[in-house]
């Protein structure tokens, strides 16, 4: 398994970290393990970590599924942190397809944990 899952509901986040390639049957998978979390609310933000990862294989309708099966909420804050150009440049498409598609500005792309945390608005998860 290449990703880690922590929620935590005294800071209302969930925390996603990927790692080496990212793909649609593990996106689909933390999706699952996340809705399924007792602790979960989908009100909580997301920060996904994708620091570890090195790529990503995903097609466009893929994308677009993972998007309109997310169980957190629509209008909750969404920080996505980088580490390379091919991160950086998913993470955009992922924020500007989910934008479109729910109308909801809640995701930043972040270069660091520090940014994302002040963005989510919550004091960071030690790591």
């Amino acid at each position: 398994m290449s990703w880690e899952l922590r929620v935590d509901p005294e800071r209302r986040v969930s925390h996603v970290r990927m790692r080496d390639t990212v793909t649609f049957d593990e996106l689909e998978q933390v999706q699952r393990v996340l809705g399924r979390d007792a602790a979960f609310d989908p009100s909580f933000s997301l920060l996904i970590d994708l620091r570890a990862a090195r790529d990503v294989e995903l097609t466009w309708a893929e994308l677009d599924a993972i998007i309109a099966r997310d169980p957190v909420d629509a209008c909750a804050r969404r920080a996505v942190v980088v580490g390379n150009l091919i991160m950086s440049a998913i993470a955009r498409v992922y924020q500007f397809m989910r934008q479109d598609m729910t109308r909801a500005p809640a995701v930043r792309i972040c270069q660091s944990l520090d940014e994302a945390w002040q963005w989510l608005r919550i004091r960071p998860i030690d790591s």
